[in-house]
């Protein structure tokens, strides 16, 4: 009996005496590229601009950690994202950074686009620009999807979807206004940028995709 107790009491001790199991952080989560902004690591789209040149836009080789600060006292958790022309994408929204430079710098995520049609978004931005203070307001509008399009350089190209971007842009007093349309086609991305003057309705080709590598 004595040694019963004996015993029971040493298994006591050894399960109270046990080490508490390591904590084990999650895995980043990693946020990948959809369907008509696939700006996969290791990417490039090559353009003809409006003067003939070739334009490379590329993504890094991998996803980046990103700590999105919420406010300025909470930080949220690392999040991987792929990093497209020097900026983060989350899906069809951009990483913007807003707030008093340098103090009171908060993250957000800005919607550029969708498809869904007649989708709008409203994205305002306002600070200093070559020591003027300025005010940016771009509307993006869900216009229409085309089943196929015929494009100079790729071909018949499937499931375009056309988006319109209106850029208000402020500074000194003066109004600097900008109309596009951007074409986007399905497991592609931008394939067609044309500025449109207001004024006189005439259309002008600004970016045309010319070849492009998808690593997925």
């Amino acid at each position: 009996m004595r040694n019963n107790l004996l015993l029971m009491l040493v298994l006591t001790l050894l399960i109270s005496c046990k080490k508490p199991e390591p904590y084990i952080t999650e895995v980043n989560q990693i946020f990948k590229p959809l369907p008509y902004w696939p700006v996969y690591p290791g990417s490039h789209w090559i353009y003809v601009d409006y003067s003939s040149n070739n334009v490379t836009y590329t993504t890094k080789p991998n996803y980046e950690q990103v700590n999105f600060r919420y406010t300025d006292s909470i930080v949220l958790d690392p999040i991987l994202l792929p990093n497209y022309d020097g900026n983060y994408f989350m899906g069809y929204s951009k990483l913007v950074t807003y707030g008093n430079y340098p103090d009171n710098l908060y993250d957000r995520f800005e919607p550029f686009f969708s498809e869904e049609i007649g989708k709008k978004f409203i994205n305002a931005q306002s600070g200093y620009y070559q020591k003027y203070y300025y005010n940016s307001t771009e509307t993006y509008t869900v216009k229409d999807f085309l089943d196929t399009i015929h494009h100079t350089y790729l071909g018949i190209i499937d499931s375009v979807i056309i988006m319109d971007k209106v850029i208000d842009f402020t500074t000194q007093g003066h109004k600097f206004p900008e109309h596009y349309n951007l074409y986007y086609a399905k497991n592609i991305g931008l394939v067609r940028s044309v500025f449109i003057n207001d004024s006189t309705n005439v259309k002008s080709l600004v970016l045309d995709l010319k070849d492009y590598t998808i690593n997925r």
